[in-house]
């Protein structure tokens, strides 16, 4: 029996290798299998009991060299796998099976080789000279493939690291590289030390090589890693093009060592000043230093071949004691020279690298970030440092960074984004920055800020440069050689004797009468014959057609809303008028209060619900009152909680789970509409979600933890949670009252009993019997229903405006007028000043921030004095519970959306500044270990005060305008 784990034949692979092995270990009661990899013999022995691994290496090694199993025509065998494993294999089955009880690898000295070689010695130097290309070639490969396992044999003990094959690419060879051990390798400490040796080999030829990282015995690799093989002296040349001092410096550095001297440089304004010195203290006098033209010689091809961007010229000083050019200038210099570089007669290199990037160019964009992000260039050259990639997609920038290990997402993002900000790029509302490691194709974690708020784009992420892609050349820049702008378009103008049946017979569609078949037969009418590609393309028509009408009636009817819609304002002074702000969103006409009674605020001095709001139904812009939730379940000593899980409640009994559930405190509660999430969502292109907000006042991590672990059951949790609060929700250094009032109440101990307030789904439905075959049929047909429904709501325009589509066409049709919908008793006495509970969770706050008015009646309280931030930190009670509901939404595999709601400038002082910095940095490190999204809105709206009812809570207004956001947010996946 022979094993070929390539499946395909192997020279000189023909004898028995298993009956050879066998016979070479002599111990009975195990079974062999034996297979050829390349230069490997792998051996796989098995028993009721494992073989003895010194054994079976000891009789095997001296077996090989003894008595190769090979002939001589085969490539001979220079590494030997064993693997030994104690079980009973079933007859049919072949190794490899599970991880090996144990792993013995040694080389095999090259005897039969050498044997081999021995005997075509004497001719083999003719051979040489007569040698055909192919056969140089392979020798060239082959003594590259030396080269590099010569070079990366003592890398790691544990790790065999072998040279698979070289791949010819488009942009030069690829190298690929195992690294197999007897457990899964490690990509972290592998990288640095195999890309160092890699590239201290200085390759020519090759662009980059690839890591593969598996298990001995295994066919496919744990992982891959991209090396960068670009040379050297490549990279130093482009950064030079580009104007960099350093690599300037280090590339004439190269030029004059040979003259023992050393260059230092500066770059003042546009000249860039060189100290030419020796390279040790003594070792020039003023009489044996080399003179200028001498120096200048090597100096001068060189500046002229860079033709640095952004340096006019060179002044060039001589000193005869080592120097830094960073010091002050030298008073006496041996001799001083002036070198006029290329960009004083080209004025396309004058504009400097980060001129270019203001403008607009990605490519200086991209050297001046990797710039920035790799300050070693030593150890840029070294091991290729971090690299980016940008794209832009609209008024959006992508960023993908990757090297040998992923960038770490804090030490990166916060340089990029304070450069971006100050680079102050036109037309630029935001920057997403991913990060991955060199040869991943998705980014293992992704970062965003907005600048400026942004128009209404699609969500994705865009293609970056795949592990088969050439890297970056930072040395040319299309946008500075060729404009993109100067396209010609061209007209085919018809001839003027062609009539219109002419141009629809050459459509392909019709065809002229006189080519029509003719029947020969007249006694029986002849069928058409309607040929397949017609039906295709009347069928492409037909569905162009109704797309077009879907999206003309979708128009028509936003345009109809518009104008029967009242005009907004645009104006926010006064602060009793109507506030306009960009998000298209019909809100119920309520009143405003234009004083703010005494009793509207809490003892903390923020604006708190009064203990029994109305509960009202807002649907197509009108607002009706509806009855009372039912609270049939033991009281948790909270009536605002007790009357958000009745409204949930009733909200799963009657339309069942909704897609996004809203949790958090009074903030998460005032925050997010639902509405508007939903109907945002819908123009987005989601299909038709429904969004419930179970705010609870007071609610810190561990109430959340309670609410999502133990109150509600898992059945009844929707697969999208967005979890919106701010910093004081997770101190730990403040007592939890709302926490400590929860576990002490009878709720709660109905709750340990087994009795919650909402009931499983599992415990509700009924057992499933026989059904019949016209039931199943039925069920079916429902289903299939229900999807094609589900297609034509998520692609059709117009299907979610329906009944207004209706209404519409009876209006036309009919020719009568819209009649005005009937003022209901309940909407007549809606409170015009109170806050109204939505029956989707929602508590809408009609009033607006007034800062003057505010504080006349209320003390103004202090970071330092508040009693949420009370010894504030972040470790702790709070904290537990935070990775507690982390690792249940894991588990249940639940989407966490986390927002950091926004506050004003008046409630943001000094102290709760800082603590939420620290809790912003706290989140950014828990959402790359968790891999939830977070979104930090904190400080977007700090001066619009009527977004705000108080200091720290959104009003309605503000509630919309952070549910459209959300909704338009890229990085949001919301239907997982």
């Amino acid at each position: 029996m022979v094993l070929n784990t390539d499946k395909a034949p192997h020279a000189g692979t023909t004898i028995d290798l298993t009956s050879w092995a066998k016979e070479a270990l002599g111990i009975p009661g195990v079974s062999m299998a034996v297979a050829v990899r390349d230069r490997d013999l792998q051996v796989w022995c098995w028993g009721e009991h494992c073989p003895d691994a010194p054994q079976v290496m000891a009789r095997l090694s001296q077996a090989i060299h003894q008595d190769c199993p090979l002939p001589d025509s085969a490539p001979p065998i220079e590494r030997v796998c064993l693997y030994g494993r104690s079980m009973e294999a079933p007859p049919g089955d072949t190794p490899p099976f599970e991880t090996p009880d144990w792993t013995v690898r040694f080389t095999v000295d090259s005897l039969h080789s050498s044997t081999q070689k021995g005997r075509d010695r004497p001719s083999q130097n003719m051979a040489e000279e007569e040698a055909p290309p192919t056969s140089r070639k392979k020798r060239d490969k082959k003594t590259i493939i030396e080269s590099v396992e010569s070079a990366l044999q003592d890398i790691s003990t544990d790790v065999w690291i072998s040279v698979k094959r070289i791949e010819r690419q488009g942009g030069g060879r690829r190298l690929w590289i195992a690294c197999e051990s007897a457990y899964a390798p490690d990509a972290a400490l592998l990288a640095q030390p195999i890309a160092r040796r890699l590239r201290d080999l200085n390759l020519r030829g090759f662009r980059d090589a690839v890591l593969l990282g598996q298990v001995s015995g295994e066919s496919r690799p744990e992982w891959t890693l991209r090396v960068d093989l670009t040379p050297s002296d490549r990279t130093i040349e482009a950064w030079a093009r580009w104007g960099d001092v350093a690599a300037i410096t280090l590339r004439l550095n190269n030029t004059v060592a040979p003259l023992d001297l050393q260059l230092s440089a500066v770059l003042k304004d546009s000249t860039l000043h060189l100290v030419c010195s020796p390279l040790h203290y003594g070792q020039l006098t003023l009489e044996n230093f080399p003179s200028r033209e001498m120096v200048m010689e090597k100096l001068s091809p060189v500046l002229q071949s860079l033709a640095p961007r952004g340096i006019l010229g060179a002044t060039i000083y001589a000193v005869d004691i080592p120097y830094e050019a960073s010091f002050p200038q030298p008073k006496t210099p041996v001799w001083v020279a002036w070198e006029d570089l290329p960009a004083r007669q080209r004025p396309d290199l004058v504009p400097s690298a980060l001129e270019l990037a203001r403008g607009g160019s990605l490519s200086a964009l991209t050297f001046i970030l990797e710039r920035l992000l790799n300050t070693s260039l030593s150890e840029k050259l070294a091991t290729g440092g971090i690299r980016i990639q940008i794209r832009r997609k609209g008024t959006l920038l992508h960023i993908m960074s990757e090297g040998l290990t992923c960038p770490v997402q804090t030490e990166i993002s916060p340089k990029i984004v304070k450069f971006l900000d100050q680079l102050e790029l036109s037309n630029l509302s935001g920057v997403r920055i991913y990060g991955r490691r060199s040869g991943q194709r998705k980014p293992r974690w992704h970062y965003g800020v907005d600048f400026a708020p942004a128009p209404e784009q699609t969500p994705g992420v865009p293609e970056f440069q795949s592990l088969d892609s050439p890297p970056l050349d930072l040395g040319n820049d299309p946008g500075l050689a060729t404009s993109e702008e100067g396209g010609s378009a061209v007209v085919a103008q018809g001839s003027p004797s062609l009539t219109v049946s002419d141009w629809l017979c050459r459509t392909s569609l019709f065809r002229p009468r006189a080519s029509l078949p003719q029947s020969t037969t007249t006694d029986l009418p002849q069928r058409a014959q309607v040929a397949v590609p017609t039906l295709v393309v009347w069928g492409l028509l037909g569905l162009l057609l109704t797309v077009q009408v879907d999206w003309l009636a979708s128009e028509a009817l936003q345009r109809r809303q518009r104008a029967i819609a009242p005009p907004p304002s645009l104006e926010i002074e006064p602060p009793q008028e109507d506030m306009a702000f960009e998000y298209d969103i019909h809100l119920p006409e309520l009143s405003e209060a234009e004083e703010l009674p005494e009793e509207a605020f809490d003892r903390t001095g923020f604006t708190a619900a009064p203990n029994q709001p109305q509960v009202v139904a807002a649907r197509g812009g009108e607002v009706r009152l509806i009855r009372e939730p039912e609270i049939e379940f033991a009281s948790f000593n909270s009536e605002q909680m007790d009357r958000q899980l009745a409204l949930y409640r009733e909200y799963v009994e009657e339309g069942g789970v909704p897609d996004i559930l809203v949790v958090g405190s009074s903030r998460a509660l005032r925050g997010i509409h639902p509405t508007v999430l939903q109907e945002q969502l819908q123009r987005e292109g989601y299909p038709p979600l429904r969004v419930f907000n179970l705010g609870i006042n007071g609610a810190t991590a561990q109430v959340v933890n309670l609410l999502l672990r133990e109150i509600i059951p898992p059945d009844r949790l929707p697969q999208t949670i967005i979890w919106a609060d701010g910093a004081r929700a997770f101190n730990s250094g403040r007592e939890d009252l709302t926490y400590e009032a929860i576990v002490r109440s009878p709720g709660y101990q109905q709750i340990q009993r087994g009795f919650r307030p909402i009931e499983s789904s599992l415990d509700l439905s009924p057992q499933a019997g026989e059904r019949s075959l016209f039931e199943r049929v039925r069920d079916r047909y429902q289903a299939l229903d229900e999807r094609l429904q589900e297609l034509v709501a998520h692609y059709s325009a117009a299907y979610p405006q329906r009944d207004e589509l209706k209404t519409w066409v009876s209006e036309v049709l009919g020719d009568r007028p819209r009649p005005e919908p009937p003022e209901t008793p309940e909407t007549a006495r809606l409170p015009a000043n109170d806050p109204l509970l939505h029956d989707n969770g929602f508590l809408a706050f009609p009033q607006r921030f007034n800062l003057q008015e505010y504080y006349q009646h209320h003390s103004q309280v202090s970071g330092a004095h508040d009693a949420d931030y009370a010894n504030f930190q972040l470790q702790g009670l709070q904290a537990i519970a935070l990775r507690s509901i982390l690792e249940f939404s894991q588990l249940q595999d639940i989407n966490l959306i986390f927002v950091n709601l926004p506050l004003t400038d008046d409630y943001l002082d000094p102290v709760r500044l800082q603590h939420e910095e620290v809790f912003v940095q706290f989140l950014l490190d828990l959402s790359q270990q968790y891999e939830f999204v977070f979104r930090n809105f904190a400080q977007l709206w700090v001066e619009q005060h009527d977004y705000f009812s108080d200091p720290s809570h959104l009003n309605r207004y503000g509630a919309v305008a952070v549910s459209q956001r959300l909704a338009k947010s890229p990085t949001i996946n919301w239907t997982p």
